[in-house]
């Protein structure tokens, strides 16, 4: 059985023998990305920031990997994550107008919603075409935040499999 410190970050009556380190949730997401239509070329995103994006966690700091995730958490945040139905999700989308889903918001749209607009808006939820094009006028950053993300997102990949090795569980 599972420390009473031990307990899953993300939610209660939660399976305390299946929890795990986020550092340790090492899936490849790469399909999951595709069919949801959210993958950036360049741009791995660990199963660890996808879990943690749609917590409502947008901290990429390292401690966050030190958090504990149940199985049944890992699988709705992560992998098995389903979108939400809505034909709608951006926060500057016109609801008098309708939509169909286009493709899924990329990690590199999420953190510019987060950082401009302070909503947190999950990798892969649906997003119009509309939306789009307004996203790249009024909110994107441009190439610098894609950058920092791609390289954070990497440190964050190499910095779990380097404590894994090491046995390393303290920052």
């Amino acid at each position: 059985m599972a420390d009473d410190k031990m307990r899953c970050s993300f939610g209660d009556n939660c399976d305390e023998n299946t929890l795990v380190l986020l550092k340790e949730c090492k899936k490849d997401t790469t399909s999951h990305a595709r069919y949801l239509k959210c993958s950036t070329e360049d741009i791995h995103i660990p199963e660890s920031v996808l879990i943690l994006n749609r917590a409502g966690v947008m901290g990429l700091g390292l401690s966050n990997l030190y958090k504990h995730v149940c199985l049944k958490h890992r699988n709705i945040l992560g992998l098995h994550w389903k979108r939400n139905k809505r034909t709608y999700c951006h926060p500057l989308h016109d609801k008098s107008k309708s939509s169909t889903i286009a493709r899924g918001v990329t990690v590199v749209q999420s953190r510019e919603i987060w950082l401009k607009l302070n909503v947190v808006l999950p990798i892969g939820s649906g997003i119009c075409r509309r939306c789009i094009e307004t996203h790249k006028k009024e909110i994107s950053m441009g190439i610098d935040l894609k950058e920092e993300l791609k390289e954070m997102c990497s440190l964050l990949e190499k910095t779990a499999n380097a404590s894994n090795q090491t046995g390393d569980h303290l920052l």
